[in-house]
């Protein structure tokens, strides 16, 4: 059986209270060796709109048809922006899982939206739902049970704890943003 084709998607670094907006790239794969194709968007640092853009730019891409979940480097993008992972399912009609390295500390963020005005945002992050171990990953899901996430996450390691996907996504955005990456 074929590994499923999977969207990664990560930002690019920024520079807070600067910049108005981050580059976002996107990197379908088939399993953690086999890169099908980039995308690339860019939304405004801290903005409240990046689930539905997120959504609409998932959608319009040639790839959605082939996709079969779609991965984030967490739950927030862009600085303070957070994505709601079971209203971005919904709207692509894709399960969504979102992937760190660290477990993620819902409190700590409640806390950061607190302080920066947001604090609406925080029913997304309860909406994300609790956090899994993967291996050396934790991550938070919708539209999939826990096993089947992790099946997926599995299909995606290459040479990094972090899916293939988001590593490369990491890279190419950082490329980018900077002229040279680092890290992955």
């Amino acid at each position: 059986m074929s590994a499923p084709h999977v969207l990664g998607i990560d930002d690019g670094p920024f520079d807070s209270g600067r910049s108005a907006d981050t580059l976002v790239v996107g990197v379908v794969m088939a399993g953690a060796d086999l890169v099908e194709g980039v995308l690339s968007m860019r939304l405004p640092i801290d903005g409240g709109e990046a689930t539905p853009a997120l959504a609409a730019w998932i959608t319009r891409s040639r790839f959605h048809p082939l996709l079969r979940a779609v991965l984030l480097d967490g739950i927030t993008i862009a600085g303070l922006s957070v994505i709601d992972l079971p209203a971005l399912g919904a709207a692509v009609g894709l399960p969504v899982i979102a992937a760190t390295r660290r477990r993620p500390s819902s409190d700590r963020l409640a806390d950061a939206l607190r302080a920066a005005g947001y604090p609406e945002r925080i029913e997304s992050i309860e909406r994300a739902g609790p956090a899994h171990e993967c291996g050396d990953i934790f991550f938070e899901c919708a539209g999939i049970d826990e096993a089947d996430a992790r099946t997926i996450l599995e299909s995606q390691r290459g040479k990094s704890h972090i899916p293939e996907c988001l590593r490369l996504a990491h890279i190419i955005a950082t490329g980018l943003a900077t002229g040279e990456s680092r890290g992955g």
